[in-house]
């Protein structure tokens, strides 16, 4: 007996269809696309599987989900450049309103924040989850 993967619509996914989707939709968009490469979970076998084999498919899988969250948060990033650029507010700060640097913007052009916004912007991410992580371990150790 085979499990296959959800089959992927296009019709389904709001993300393919110019929407960027929210919260737990993410996930349901990141399976569709996963499901679109035509993955398919192994076949069960008679005896039980090799551990190795089970490791690799369970690595491979996650990378696949790793890059198709890495390709919703560049999708994300240009929809906010164009519209930046819509507005003619592209090479603003989104945090602070002043202009990015030229060298920046050179460099990454989907650039939203000046360099000490961002700085702080990843030091405020590192440190929430810095927290859940604790929080998390203080879970697991109850």
């Amino acid at each position: 007996m085979r499990k296959r993967w959800m089959k992927y619509r296009a019709s389904e996914s709001s993300w393919r269809n110019g929407a960027a989707p929210q919260g737990h939709e993410i996930w349901g968009a990141l399976w569709r696309d996963h499901a679109q490469t035509g993955a398919t979970a192994p076949p069960a076998a008679a005896s039980s599987p090799d551990p190795m084999d089970v490791a690799r498919e369970r690595e491979e899988e996650a990378v696949s989900l790793a890059v198709l969250q890495r390709r919703h948060e560049l999708d994300t990033a240009v929809t906010e450049v164009l519209q930046s650029m819509a507005t003619g507010q592209y090479g603003r700060c989104i945090e602070c309103g002043q202009h990015i640097a030229v060298a920046r913007l050179r460099a990454m052009p989907l650039a939203v924040r000046c360099l000490a916004c961002q700085e702080r912007f990843e030091r405020a991410g590192r440190i929430t989850a810095a927290r859940e992580s604790r929080y998390e371990m203080q879970e697991v150790m109850l």
